[in-house]
């Protein structure tokens, strides 16, 4: 059971890397799209910064939060413990 659970960590990992991975692209694309405004101008600039705010950021923030959930979910499944100090042994 323990060995099926690791598996199932590690594939929601792969998926969280890549849900995260698309997350960023469309972040970087929405800079894109706010650069395109700017050059362009006028109404079709407030049309698409328009777009990008109530639309874009809407859908990126909530898959955002989605994969992070996964995340973390694969983290408990595997057994990481990312965020605990640890007393390691330096050598001394």
């Amino acid at each position: 059971m323990k060995e099926k659970l690791y598996k199932l960590g590690m594939i929601l990992k792969k998926i969280y890397g890549y849900g995260i991975f698309f997350s960023l692209f469309l972040g970087g694309l929405s800079v894109l799209a706010y650069l395109v405004a700017l050059i362009v101008g006028g109404d079709a600039a407030a049309a698409l910064c328009s777009f990008v705010y109530k639309k874009l950021y809407t859908y990126l923030i909530v898959g955002t939060d989605i994969f992070v959930l996964l995340g973390l979910l694969s983290m408990y499944l595997v057994g990481e413990k990312t965020m605990m100090l640890q007393n390691k042994d330096l050598g001394e």
